[in-house]
């Protein structure tokens, strides 16, 4: 049942007139501690009727009657009393009202308090068995290779580092990536953004470091990935029955569209136009990554790949395929679908697995 509320009429001082009180009987107990209501102006046998209305009703329903308002009313009762007849000297229980009711405003918010802390702390108590790796300390003999997609934040915040690192004596170097198609269109391909691709350079030079190869060994390695990458972003919109190719990472227009969503279709018009910008030859091999979008299925993408995959097998009969969700950052339905087509060289260095923070490739 809802918590009793009471009325009286025009005995709440505002501004320059009264107006009704409506609400619990604690806050008339508050409002007359502050000089918001008279005590003369209180009619106890009012407040008194109404709580018997409440009582009938809470019988009736057969709920638990809590005491605490007997306890309220019955200090009201007393303080209107004594006012009445003390006259004009000054009632010291009001002094104690206040005390009493800051009292109960702090028991309550430490229950509140407390009540938070049990409820926060099994959920902190969960990580308590998680250990993640700790960072290594950078080898000065080795040097830092610094990876990162191709735009200009990217480029301002890498050049600060590679500065400050070459300041602590550290050997650097840097190699962007830039195999977003649907980006620059018509320009030099270096001018695109980077897009999930990176995600090959970084198992390529992982597995390359792990073998002992040099930094400059390394990141030549990195920059051969680039030039051989190409991604294509696979927007499905249902609503409007069509997929859009090439939307930027940020929700640029796409450069192209096919009417309907057939997933066959689909996948036969992305391989295309990603072997068309490609253009690998015979001896490549060819490595597909398909990256699900943050709105799309797990069911959905794996249908989606088995048909990228059938496309690309009437292409070449040297691939080998990666799914998952590697890079999640546009609320969409959709793919980003990569194409890497390595020589002997790179795929070499393809053949195990690389783990970072939030995929395995």
């Amino acid at each position: 049942m809802d918590e009793l509320r009471f009325h009286l009429d025009g005995v709440v001082r505002s501004k320059s007139e009264y107006v009704d009180f409506d609400g619990p009987l604690e806050l008339i107990l508050q409002l007359l501690s502050r000089n918001r209501v008279e005590i003369q102006d209180i009619r106890i046998s009012a407040l008194l009727e109404q709580y018997l209305d409440y009582l009938a009703e809470m019988r009736r329903m057969d709920l638990e009657i809590a005491s605490e308002f007997v306890a309220m009313a019955s200090h009201l009762t007393y303080i209107k009393a004594k006012t009445v007849l003390a006259g004009t000297e000054p009632v010291e229980e009001l002094d104690e009202l206040k005390n009493s009711l800051e009292e109960l405003r702090r028991r309550r918010e430490y229950e509140r308090a407390k009540h938070m802390a049990d409820l926060l702390a099994p959920m902190a108590a969960r990580g308590e068995g998680l250990f993640t790796k700790q960072p290594e300390p950078l080898g000065q003999e080795k040097g830092v290779l610094l990876l990162y997609n191709n735009f200009i934040g990217n480029y301002l915040t890498n050049d600060m580092a590679a500065e400050l690192l070459r300041l602590d004596g550290f050997r650097v170097e840097q190699a962007a990536f830039y195999d977003d198609m649907g980006m620059a269109g018509g320009e030099p391909k270096e001018n695109r953004g980077g897009r999930i691709g990176i995600a090959y350079a970084i198992r390529i030079c992982a597995e390359a470091a792990k073998r002992g190869a040099t930094l400059e060994e390394t990141a030549r390695l990195a920059r051969k990935a680039a030039e051989r990458t190409v991604t294509l972003g696979v927007n499905v919109e249902p609503e409007k029955d069509r997929v859009t190719f090439g939307m930027g990472i940020s929700g640029e227009p796409g450069f192209s569209t096919l009417e309907g969503t057939n997933v066959h279709d689909t996948a036969e018009e992305t391989v295309r136009l990603l072997w068309e910008d490609l253009n690998p030859q015979a001896s490549d091999r060819i490595f597909m990554l398909v990256n699900r979008l943050r709105l799309t299925s797990y069911s959905d993408s794996f249908v989606m790949a088995e048909c990228l995959y059938e496309s690309l097998s009437r292409r070449t009969d040297n691939a080998r395929m990666s799914v998952g969700g590697y890079m999640q950052v546009t609320d969409s339905y959709g793919y980003t679908v990569t194409l890497l087509r390595a020589d002997e060289e790179l795929a070499s260095y393809l053949t195990g697995t690389c783990t970072g923070d939030g995929f395995i490739i």
